[in-house]
């Protein structure tokens, strides 16, 4: 009866303490949709693509003013490629760190992502915008 109270308190914590491996694909594609949606002029749908921590760091209201003086700055978003992806290890979860050339009218972007599972979504942790 001890082996199976044991075994029953063990399993669930081994199965949690496990790595979840993440799909640099669907990573790929979470964050182009992002950009997609940037490009649209689709910046009140941009909440659901970040994490939680980001959201509280960064609240939607502002975001959406940040994105207007990018866009004012740069000018409309042109095209856009994924320039680099890797998985990185942070604080025991895997991420993927991925960096996309954005071209826009009047300059050329570069916009780096950090993506992690959250709840069973995948979700942008980080997402830092620079000039070329």
């Amino acid at each position: 009866m001890k082996k199976i109270f044991l075994f029953s308190i063990l399993v669930p914590f081994l199965f949690s303490c496990a790595q979840v491996s993440i799909d640099e694909n669907k990573a790929k594609a979470r964050v182009s949709e992002l950009i997609t949606l940037i490009q649209n002029h689709q910046f009140d749908k941009t909440k659901e693509y970040y994490s939680d921590s980001f959201n509280e760091s960064e609240p939607l209201d502002a975001r959406i003013k940040k994105f207007e003086q990018i866009e004012t700055a740069s000018g409309p978003i042109v095209s856009f490629e994924l320039i680099d992806c890797s998985k990185k290890q942070a604080d025991e979860r895997t991420l993927v760190a991925l960096s996309y050339k954005v071209t826009c009218k009047n300059t050329v972007l570069i916009e780096s992502f950090a993506v992690g599972l959250e709840e069973g979504s995948y979700k942008i942790l980080k997402h830092d915008i620079t000039n070329k």
